[in-house]
């Protein structure tokens, strides 16, 4: 379908789900949503007519949105994803990659989802014939037609405090040892290998028979624990959200933490000689909410539309600072669905619908 916007920030309450239209291609930027009264026919158009899919980090209000489509409904070619940084202790990344799919499989589960993990769910969706492929993202790649830099996450992981991240992991350990059940459910999940390259699973996670049936009812009765855990996993997570730009077009920040935040901006103002940077668009990190805002990017950011993807509970702490930033606001709680017109596309898509 050709579309006349090059830009939809789709209103999905406290969740993300963004359709672009590049020179080459349409893509999908997460896929989720907070109320499934916001998943609409539009939603599910757009999902429809992309080619691929980038989940911007490990969270499931960034692709819960594919739980709600019918099998062999897709046809994405291509999966886009936060890569996970190389540490220097080589046991933590491997640790910490395992630790995340099998909470993002325990939080799936318990809201209905027979899938190990958001890649296993896209398959499910995706049509039986096409074979999707895996990129995993980090700082200084490019995205489809090389217009969009990868600003985020950055290869090597020592930049990040190890400590921090070694005790999110601990006081997640702690918890799903506390949960004999769960516990042995992650004994067998640990055993399955994770390819370095791609960093998914080397096995077909269908293949593992009786973990799935044993694990709904287990997660299932410990869902407020794993709501704990997932919460814990949610801060971690947020620090490696990929982060895109396209100069003077497109700046998106996911839902990284001030520290990476802070550490992104400086090196994209660095890389611009020290100047501010002027874009189209921007989409605000973590919804425009106030405990993720910077004062950096007041100092450094300026753009015709600021963007904040919000419901009820992110939009009631909106930082109204970015007001200033864009001639205009648009938040979706209180505006609706942001479309971001393309004049070309528009021209075009007005000739071949006369």
């Amino acid at each position: 379908m050709l579309c006349p916007f090059k830009l939809i920030v789709n209103s999905v309450g406290d969740a993300n789900s963004v359709f672009l239209q590049t020179k080459t291609n349409s893509i999908m930027i997460d896929f989720g949503y907070g109320n499934k009264n916001l998943f609409t026919n539009e939603l599910l158009c757009q999902i429809v007519d992309s080619k691929e899919l980038l989940v911007s980090h490990y969270h499931k209000d960034h692709y819960n949105g594919l739980i709600e489509l019918p099998e062999n409904e897709l046809s994405i070619y291509n999966l886009y994803y936060p890569y996970i940084p190389i540490f220097s202790d080589i046991t933590l990344n491997q640790k910490l990659l395992k630790e995340i799919k099998f909470i993002n499989y325990a939080t799936m589960v318990c809201t209905g989802s027979k899938a190990y993990d958001f890649v296993t769910l896209l398959k499910q969706k995706n049509k039986q014939d096409i074979e999707l492929n895996y990129h995993p993202l980090y700082k200084g790649m490019t995205l489809n037609d090389k217009d969009y830099k990868v600003i985020w996450p950055p290869r090597n992981g020592d930049f990040f405090n190890l400590r921090t991240l070694r005790k999110g992991i601990t006081e997640i350990d702690s918890i799903i040892k506390s949960l004999p059940q769960v516990s042995e459910l992650w004994k067998k999940f640990d055993r399955f290998e994770i390819d370095s390259e791609t960093q998914q699973f080397k096995n077909d996670m269908n293949d593992s028979v009786g973990l799935i049936n044993n694990a709904e009812t287990f997660f299932y009765t410990n869902k407020k624990k794993i709501l704990e855990i997932d919460e814990k996993l949610r801060k971690i997570t947020n620090r490696f959200s990929v982060s895109l730009y396209k100069e003077k077009e497109f700046l998106f920040l996911g839902d990284l933490e001030q520290e990476e935040l802070t550490v992104c901006l400086n090196n994209l103002i660095a890389d611009n000689n020290g100047k501010p940077i002027f874009v189209k668009y921007l989409i605000t990190p973590h919804h425009g909410t106030k405990k993720q805002y910077i004062p950096e990017i007041s100092k450094f950011i300026k753009a015709d539309y600021v963007i904040s993807s919000n419901g009820t509970k992110r939009y009631f702490d909106y930082e109204m600072k970015y007001d200033k930033i864009g001639k205009y606001t648009h938040c979706t709680h209180k505006n609706g669905n942001f479309y971001g017109l393309d004049t070309l596309l528009f021209v075009n898509f007005i000739n071949n619908n006369i």
